[in-house]
Formats: C-alpha cells, structure tokens, sequence
C-alpha cells in the first residue's frame, strides 16, 4: 500500500485487541470510563467542550461536555490518512498527508467545511499552530512556515529542511526532534530565514517533544526520555534521564507528572526529578506500540490509538 512506509516513519502502525487491564501504583489508578471506536486514529486535541481527532479518511468531532459519554457531532471526509492537528478558535489545521494542510471551519461543529488548502511537496505528518503561524513537518522536505492570520488565504513564509518527527516552539526558538541528528535548535525570529543554532549531544533517536516550564522532555525510539533545562534556550542542559521498556514517541507533562506512552499510558511522579516514582499505568493488550495524541485534562486522559481512550485518575 502507498502509506506503508509512511506508517512506518510515522510510529503509527498499532494494532489493538479488544481487551485492556487496569494497573494500580502508589494507590492511584487509571480507569477506562468512555470511548469512541472509529477505527484508527491519529491526531487527538480539545477545545472548550468538543474533541476533535482524525482518521485514515476524516475528521471527526466529539462533545465531551461528559467525558464519560463521548458522543459525535460532526464528521468531515478528506479521502487521505490525516496524521496530525491543530485548533485555534474556529477552525482547525489538519495535517492531511499528500493533500497537504486543510482549514477548516469549526464554528458550527455539527457541520464542518473547509475554507482553504496550503499543497506542500510531500507528506504532510505534522501542523502545530502557535499565534499566527502553522508549523508543518512534511516527512521528505522538513518543516514549513505558514502565515495563517487569515486562514482562508495561508501564505508560505520559510522552510528548512530536517528529517523532523516532532516540533515545540517557545517564543522564536522551535526545539526539532530529528531520530537522524538528534535534538536541534533552530531560531524561528524571521520566518523567512530559520537559523539552526545548535544540534544537542547524545540525542540520536529523537522521537517526542514536550515543554513544560522551562523543562524540556525528549523521548526517544531507543527507549529513553532525556531531561533538559532550557532557561537557555540556545544551550539545554541536561538533567537526568529515565529508561523505558519500548520507544517514548508520546508525552505530556506538567510540574508534577510526566505521562508517556507505553503500550497504553504511563504515570510517573517527578516531583523529585531526579527520582522519579511509578503512579500509575493502563495497558492495552495486543502487539506492542504506543499511543499518541496523549491529552491530560483535570482527572481525565484521553489518547489516541484504535478510537479515542478515556481514562479517569482516582485516588484509592
């Protein structure tokens, strides 16, 4: 098939069996509370009440004003494997692999429409929005930058080229996780002239990038998340690193918790950075892989895999 090579690249391919298990750690548990099966999924984000994910074919959206009882209001048919989103507002970004990136409006979620395409030259994986700008990674040309302050005309401002698997802008500064080079840094102050300022050592493998704070997470597709100061941009220094059983291409954190992927979802406690202590973990049976499109909000986590997950934090 034309994607397989691109599944491959993308750490997507998973497949799931039908069945799943809680595991209890430091008396907190994961427990599946909703879901919704569409087939595979890829990109996952929320916004106020409504998440909105992408398939092999569409863009779906869900009301999850309970998020116990996801339930759909609107779908959008692309034709083509949609790898990565955005929201900002009342419109979304799609990543739409050879179709390159779809605006649409969301503003009536019911009834979704498109109001403009941005053709790139290959396969579009990633479009992050940050303020006015969407940065996009194409699987064979690196990153682009497009203005989109007017989403129904996006206009292409610069590109650079880089075997990119994941992006995290801070300010003018985009930290690239490239699995050939490693970690780069590149300055983003003049869209038309991206400025690659440092390649940061022992970062081969690159997968996942997540900011929080001035904490910088990196994980990797040899098994290992890198920890990184980053009150110096253009010079990350680095603080611990914690191992894994399989590849970290998924994570989010906050001040407290870092949640990865892990065939399912991993809970550590990095209160202490440099002792990090397991809370919690839900596994997914079936051949091994790890989600993506990993979302905390309150006591929820929704992620994306086979459909969209729905895990509630409680307390014992």
């Amino acid at each position: 098939m034309m994607y397989n090579s691109v599944f491959k690249a993308l750490y997507i391919i998973v497949i799931l069996t039908a069945f799943s298990t809680n595991i209890v750690f430091c008396q907190t548990t994961l427990k599946k509370v909703g879901k919704y099966n569409p087939g595979i999924c890829y990109g996952l984000s929320l916004n106020k009440h409504y998440a909105y994910t992408t398939t092999n074919k569409s863009l779906i959206i869900l009301d999850i004003l309970n998020p116990e009882k996801p339930d759909k209001v609107g779908e959008l048919e692309i034709g083509v494997p949609i790898f990565g989103l955005s929201v900002k507002n009342n419109h979304v970004f799609l990543a739409a692999s050879n179709k390159g990136l779809i605006i649409v409006d969301i503003s009536n979620p019911s009834v979704p429409g498109i109001v403009s395409e941005y053709r790139s030259i290959g396969t579009m994986i990633r479009a992050d929005v940050v303020d006015n700008y969407c940065y996009i990674i194409c699987q064979e040309t690196g990153i682009e930058i497009v203005d989109i302050s007017k989403p129904t005309n996006p206009i292409k401002l610069g590109s650079f080229k880089i075997a990119a698997r994941a992006i995290s802008i801070q300010e003018d500064i985009a930290y690239v996780s490239d699995p050939v080079n490693g970690l780069t840094i590149l300055n983003i102050s003049n869209p038309g002239k991206i400025e690659k300022l440092t390649i940061v050592n022992n970062t081969v493998g690159a997968a996942g990038i997540c900011v929080n704070n001035d904490f910088l997470f990196l994980g990797s597709y040899d098994n290992w998340v890198r920890l990184y100061n980053i009150s110096e941009p253009q010079s990350p220094k680095f603080i611990t690193c914690y191992t894994y059983p399989n590849e970290v291409s998924g994570l989010t954190a906050t001040d407290n918790f870092l949640i990865t992927n892990f065939q399912g979802i991993t809970i550590k406690d990095i209160s202490d950075v440099k002792n990090p202590v397991s809370v919690a973990e839900y596994h997914v049976r079936g051949i091994k892989g790890g989600v993506h499109g990993i979302v905390l909000r309150n006591n929820y986590i929704y992620f994306a895999l086979k459909g969209i997950t729905i895990l509630k934090i409680e307390k014992d």
